[in-house]
This record gives C-alpha cells, sequence and structure tokens, in this order.
C-alpha cells in the first residue's frame, strides 16, 4: 500500500453510527463507543486509553497506534500508552510488525519498541508487514527498509532512481523504475531483475510471498514465488486477486484457479458471481451458494447469500437469514450464543476478535470462544 506523505490521511472505520474498528493482530482490537471514549481490547481485556474522542487510529499486530484529542502521536504496546510525537503526525501506517509515520517529509519507523528516522527527504512510502520502501528524492535513490535495516542506494543502486510503479505486501515488492522501465523485485533483502524496458502500466500484484504478474517477453501470466519463478498461465487472466503466497484467478476461458504451494488447482470450470481472497481464505458465490475454499478443499459455509460477511485467517463470521450471527470455522457454522441484549445492528471481525453492536449502541465483543460485555 502506498501513502502520500503531505496529503492528510484518516482511516476511520464506523460501525453503527457511534464505534470504530480496525485492527489486525490476534486477540487485538479498538473501538470508540457511543460515546466517544476510546478502548482497547487485549486478549481478554477491556482498557479505556482515551476520555476524548481521538482523530484517529490504527491497529497492528501487537500494537494501536492514534492521534489523540490534542494532536498527540500515541502508542499502546504491551499494556502501555507512549507518546511518539506531539503534533505533526497525519499520515501514518501500521502493520503487524511495524508502525512507518511521517512529519512533513521526514520518515519515521516504529520497531521492536524504539523509534528510528528512515530518511529527511521523503514524499510518499509504500508499506507491508515488515517492508517498507520509499524515495529519498536528495539522494535520488530508492530504498527499503527490512529487517531492522535501510537497504540503501548501495544495495539497490539497481533499481533505479525514480518508482514509476510499485506494489508492496508483507515481506515482498514489485518496482518499476521511470527512468529504465525496468521490473525488479525486492525480497526478503535481495532484489532480482525480472524483465527489462517494460511497457506502461504493466500488471502486477503482490501478496506475501508471491508476486503475480504478465512477463513481457513471452506475454504469460507467471508467479515469482518465494524466490523462484512459475509459469501459471499461457494468457493473461481475466481477473486475480492475491493472498497469502496464493494468485487466484479466473483464466482466459473462464474457469476458477489458485496457485499456491508451487501447484496450480482449479475451483470451478466456470467463473463465480463473485470471490475474495484474504490471508489463505478464498470466499465465492456459486450460483446461490455461499462457499470458501481453504486448505485445498470446498466448503459450503449456507445455502444463501449472507446480508453481510466478513472473514479473516480461517474465520467466517456472517448474518444468517434470521439476523444471526453465525461463526464458520473448521468446516463448520455455530450460532454465536451473546445473551439478551437485543437485535443485533451490526457487527466486525478484527482477525479474531467479533465486535458486535447490539440493542441501544452498546459493544460486545467474542473472541477465543467467550462473551466480553
Amino acid at each position: 500500500m502506498r501513502y502520500p506523505l503531505k496529503t492528510t490521511i484518516v482511516y476511520l472505520f464506523t460501525l453503527l453510527l457511534s464505534t470504530q474498528i480496525l485492527a489486525q493482530g490476534g486477540g487485538f482490537a479498538a473501538y470508540v463507543d457511543f460515546r466517544q471514549r476510546f478502548y482497547v481490547f487485549d486478549h481478554g481485556e477491556k482498557k479505556l486509553l482515551e476520555e476524548q474522542k481521538v482523530r484517529s487510529y490504527k491497529i497492528g499486530g501487537n500494537c494501536v497506534a492514534y492521534v489523540d484529542y490534542a494532536d498527540n502521536f500515541k502508542v499502546y504496546m504491551n499494556g502501555e500508552v507512549k507518546e511518539l510525537e506531539i503534533g505533526s503526525v497525519r499520515n501514518y501506517a501500521v502493520t503487524n510488525n511495524l508502525v512507518a509515520y511521517s512529519m512533513v517529509d521526514i520518515l519515521k519507523v516504529y520497531d521492536n519498541g524504539k523509534v528510528k528516522m528512515l530518511s529527511a527527504n521523503v514524499k510518499e512510502f509504500s508499506i507491508g508487514d515488515s517492508l517498507i520502501v520509499f524515495f529519498d528524492y536528495y539522494f535520488n535513490s530508492i530504498n527499503a527498509y527490512y529487517n531492522g535495516k535501510v537497504h540503501s542506494s548501495g544495495r539497490l543502486r539497481q533499481i533505479g532512481e525514480r518508482i514509476q510503479q510499485i506494489d508492496v505486501s508483507h515481506n515482498i515488492a514489485g518496482i518499476i523504475t521511470a527512468e529504465d522501465r525496468n521490473f525488479r523485485i525486492f525480497y526478503k533483502g535481495s532484489t532480482e531483475m525480472i524483465n527489462q524496458f517494460v511497457e506502461e502500466n504493466v500488471s502486477f500484484k503482490a501478496g506475501r510471498d508471491i508476486i503475480a504478474y504478465m512477463d513481457q517477453p513471452t506475454r504469460t501470466f507467471k508467479a515469482y514465488y518465494q524466490g523462484e519463478i512459475y509459469d501459471v498461465d499461457n494468457f493473461k487472466p481475466e481477473l486475480y486477486k492475491m493472498g497469502d503466497a496464493r494468485i487466484v484467478f479466473i483464466d482466459n476461458v473462464g474457469n476458477f484457479k489458485t496457485f499456491y504451494d508451487g501447484q496450480i488447482a482449479t475451483i470451478l470450470p466456470n467463473p463465480p458471481t463473485f470471490f475474495q481472497v484474504k490471508d489463505s481464505m478464498i470466499v465465492y458465490q456459486e450460483l446461490d451458494r455461499f462457499k470458501c475454499f481453504y486448505k485445498g478443499e470446498i466448503h459450503e459455509i449456507a445455502p444463501y447469500i449472507p446480508e453481510k460477511y466478513q472473514f479473516e485467517r480461517d474465520l467466517i463470521v456472517y448474518l444468517d437469514q434470521t439476523r444471526n450471527l453465525q461463526v464458520y470455522k473448521n468446516g463448520e457454522s455455530q450460532l454465536l450464543q451473546y445473551g439478551a441484549q437485543g437485535m443485533i445492528n451490526d457487527f466486525q471481525l478484527v482477525r479474531d476478535v467479533v465486535i458486535i453492536n447490539v440493542g441501544v449502541n452498546q459493544n460486545i465483543i467474542y473472541w477465543n470462544g467467550k462473551i466480553y460485555e
């Protein structure tokens, strides 16, 4: 994902007028209640962080970063709140492992409990779970922060100068440079040339440990997967999406397929009505049935398309036809019992945490088989 540094970006997900939720880590979530108080849910414990409305917040695997009412930039981690900056932070991103943020053109990262300045000459950056890629306009170089180190012009000079196209995910980045139109991949600290002098707007997308791309010399669809190149299809797909170490695509004749673990599997001999990919889970509609492809097998979730559903990791949460909440895991749907607090207004799945808004703006949390009121 790419972030301009001088444009204010506020990521707030509204849950029924009063509750906002966004997260990536297991057993970890955050929300704003109907009184605009800011809470975190940290592995079974609700904690009030701010009495007054926060300006914005984002959550990663082991922390939550937010801008408080007074414009201070803070991080909650390991049970404590730490103030990183006083004002000036507008653009920030939080992943499972990193917090990246900027003040004017200064780019910093909060990693393993410490703040590091990456550059004072950055207009925009792209970030994955463990990777930040940015262009330093003073040194005219592309740089990557990975595994606690900045791989700068000495290691990345062969990439080129300015970035024309980029896609970053988790631990991998595909980059096309403006001057030479070369397509290279940065993966776990190393770069590799893939194609030279590529055309404008060449198609490529990144997922964890993988990049799917149209190979210009052969005009075929290929995958760079864990450092090796695989032939995926002889023709450009009609549509493709990325997950963790996998490509999900509809080929040129309509077959619904997936590439994972170095192999290709056909899910359907015809295109689904829709499909979505997240982590290792694929959900899709076949006729009027709601299905998923997970761990190499097809499962029917429901004989209808739910009014609303969310999915993360190995969990699918959806409203059934009577507006009860169902949790699908390990091949079975289970009715979520949350007491007699009233009708469900809305819900949000945050990795493995379900936040349910019921009755008159009451928030209930379901995690690890338990209800927290």
